[in-house]
């Protein structure tokens, strides 16, 4: 199971990161 959830967490954390950029890119261009 640890080794799954540090998985899991990394994905989790670079979809979040992939998706907090396309939120604020849109905002960079104002």
């Amino acid at each position: 199971l640890g080794h799954s959830s540090s998985k899991t967490t990394e994905i989790y954390t670079y979809v979040s990161t992939k998706s907090i950029q396309k939120i604020t890119s849109p905002f960079d261009y104002l």
